[in-house]
């Protein structure tokens, strides 16, 4: 004879980080608090800020510790949509991408996947002197700030513009986007 185990089962609440605003977000179901730990749930930004704009991307939460019915979470990375990475390479331009190993304030490490779009075609020494610029412009943003203050800085902006300003130095960029954080 078959057990039943769904009627076993719990409902959990999923609850975001607080710098993300620390409700809830989501619902699951666990037959035991142990399994849902190290389980990774990927949500749209928007969920967060209210603002559909902010659809393109898609933040990675995963489950830490349970207390009582509430599952609670950490950051552990975002990811730009592939349709709007597509979107924002237009002909006529170069595509030039960034990855770096980046250790914060907060003893945490992050991979930064960064992309650059230039205005016209350019040559690869070109490709080269932007990358660098890019990587740089990163590692010093970065570096002095704890996750919390990095994620809201990538997510507001804040610091492509920074960046932008100073590629532009070296040749005209239509835009830095941060297409993936990973932690590492």
């Amino acid at each position: 004879m078959k057990r039943d185990s769904w009627s076993k089962k719990k409902w959990y609440a999923i609850m975001a980080p607080e710098f993300l605003g620390g409700k809830q977000v989501a619902d699951t179901l666990a037959l035991k608090e142990n399994v849902l730990i190290g389980r990774v749930i990927v949500l749209p930004l928007s969920e967060f800020t209210g603002s559909f704009r902010d659809f393109k991307i898609k933040v990675k939460l995963r489950i830490k510790d349970v207390k009582g019915t509430e599952a609670h979470t950490e950051y552990v990375g975002q990811e730009m949509l592939r349709d709007q990475i597509l979107r924002t390479i237009r002909r006529w331009s170069s595509r030039v991408d960034s990855i770096d190993d980046i250790k914060l304030k907060d003893d945490s490490q992050f991979r930064i996947k960064s992309l650059t779009v230039t205005r016209r075609r350019v040559n690869s020494s070109v490709k080269c002197d932007i990358r660098h610029a890019v990587s740089l412009g990163i590692k010093d943003y970065v570096a002095a700030r704890a996750t919390e203050q990095m994620v809201e800085d990538v997510n507001s902006s804040k610091m492509q513009k920074i960046i932008s300003n100073n590629v532009k130095k070296i040749y005209p960029v239509r835009t830095v986007e941060v297409r993936m954080i990973q932690k590492v």
